[in-house]
């Protein structure tokens, strides 16, 4: 009975730790983030200034891994009061107001609240399917 009892613990466990445990708790382990830094890395090039608006403030530690950056592009980023970045060549971390910025604007967010001149080109679900990144074009052209 004691091993029986135990087999039966043992099961329970191991399905919580790898089917349960993974899914909610993908958030607090940033899942996707490695992910979205990279497609960031790979629009710097292509818009005028790409908008990161995540409720998370230290994504700017993943684009700082996988974009290259000179020294001397690194000594230019601007940093904010609490030491965070607040910009990075032409990526920005504020929560200021993009959608009337000219030219080609990207808007990183885990949030919908744009403005119809704006389209979707992107969505990226990870993990727990609450965390939702939706990459953003804005159509002002210069």
């Amino acid at each position: 009975i004691t091993i029986a009892l135990c087999l039966v613990s043992f099961a329970g466990f191991s399905y919580h730790y790898f089917n349960v445990y993974p899914q909610d708790s993908a958030h607090n382990w940033q899942a996707g983030y490695e992910q979205l830094a990279k497609k960031v890395c790979a629009y710097q090039n292509k818009v005028d200034k790409i908008w990161i608006q995540l409720t998370d403030q230290r994504f700017f530690l993943w684009p700082l891994a996988y974009c290259e950056y000179s020294q001397g592009e690194f000594n230019k980023f601007e940093f904010n009061d609490h030491y965070y970045l607040a910009k990075m060549n032409n990526i920005y971390f504020d929560k200021n107001d993009f959608t009337n910025e000219p030219g080609r604007v990207l808007l990183v967010t885990d949030n919908s609240h744009l403005d119809s001149s704006s389209v979707i080109e992107s969505k990226y679900t990870f993990g727990d399917n609450k965390q939702v990144f939706f990459i953003w074009k804005n159509n002002h052209e210069k």
